[in-house]
């Protein structure tokens, strides 16, 4: 198997630090090689853009430097059959939650990933947006949407902005219709959130969907019945921690790829990044992603 040639795609604003000093790291990990090469995006979508320049026949692996939102630049604009990896150094980095469970230095991650094993996983994808992590609409996505409205705004500082979101999000609280099938049979439901994971979290921390793997073909998929506000903040503590079998009103599914439609256009997100519409097609990519995984994530055969 011919080798891979190592492409770094570094988003410099990610996160709470400048991403760009792992260039140094990388310089000092290939000394005296050539089969490397380090991009640094410019503005929103250029990873996208970058990450389209190559294709299986270049015989690279792309590593995304960044967080779930260069993540999904990123896969966006993949080819077929190129690999992917993920270096984590977003605000959440949530996907990267769900294939590394220990502490990590990131020097010492960027090591493990350029040196780890690729292995074949899933993703998703939503109307035209492919998605690593997950797909919600409802409360959630909301929250996300009025959070970046805050940052954007400057309004109030960065730190605050998800505190206001989910303020603004209780304040402005209502439910939405949807139809879906389920094991071949219509299902009709008012819901405040529907979240169809591909990986574990979201949230930056939340852990609702613990059971849900990379590799076994499905989405785990969580709904959120109506509720008043108050009932809202008393189960999301457990709804956080992926114990949504004793919130009775938390329905879960499992689902491979189906189609949605809302009562109304709804704010959705696809890791983190937002959208708008009323119906959505969710495809289930089985196995379609070579993608790296570090050494000592919960996929390496070696643990």
């Amino acid at each position: 198997m011919q080798q891979l040639r190592h492409v770094f795609i570094i988003n410099p604003i990610s996160g709470q630090r400048d991403s760009k000093r792992l260039i140094p790291w990388i310089e000092e990990y290939f000394e005296n090689e050539d089969d490397y090469e380090i991009f640094v995006t410019e503005y929103p979508g250029h990873a996208t853009e970058l990450a389209n320049r190559f294709s299986v026949r270049d015989h690279v692996c792309i590593y995304c430097v960044g967080g779930d939102g260069t993540a999904f630049e990123v896969l966006n604009g993949l080819a077929d059959g190129v690999t992917m990896a993920l270096i984590p150094n977003g605000t959440g980095n949530d996907f990267h939650r769900s294939i590394y469970k220990h502490k990590y230095d990131l020097k010492e991650m960027l090591v493990k990933t350029i040196e780890g094993q690729i292995y074949n996983i899933d993703f998703g994808v939503a109307n035209e947006h492919r998605f690593l992590n997950m797909f919600t609409v409802g409360f959630d996505a909301y929250i996300n949407k009025v959070t970046v409205q805050y940052k954007d705004s400057k309004v109030i500082p960065n730190s605050l902005a998800y505190v206001a979101g989910v303020f603004k999000g209780l304040k402005d609280l209502s439910k939405f219709n949807l139809r879906f099938k389920y094991n071949g049979e219509d299902i009709v439901q008012d819901a405040i959130v529907f979240a169809v994971m591909n990986g574990q979290y979201y949230g930056g921390g939340f852990n609702p969907a613990p059971e849900a793997s990379l590799t076994d073909g499905l989405f785990d998929v969580l709904l959120i019945e109506p509720v008043t506000r108050v009932t809202l903040l008393r189960l999301i503590g457990k709804y956080a921690k992926g114990r949504y079998k004793e919130l009775k009103q938390v329905q879960s599914f499992k689902l491979r790829s189906f189609e949605l439609k809302a009562d109304k256009k709804m704010v959705y997100t696809c890791d983190g990044e937002i959208f708008e519409d009323d119906y959505f097609v969710i495809t289930m990519m089985e196995k379609r992603l070579p993608f790296k995984m570090p050494k000592g994530s919960v996929y390496d055969d070696s643990n």
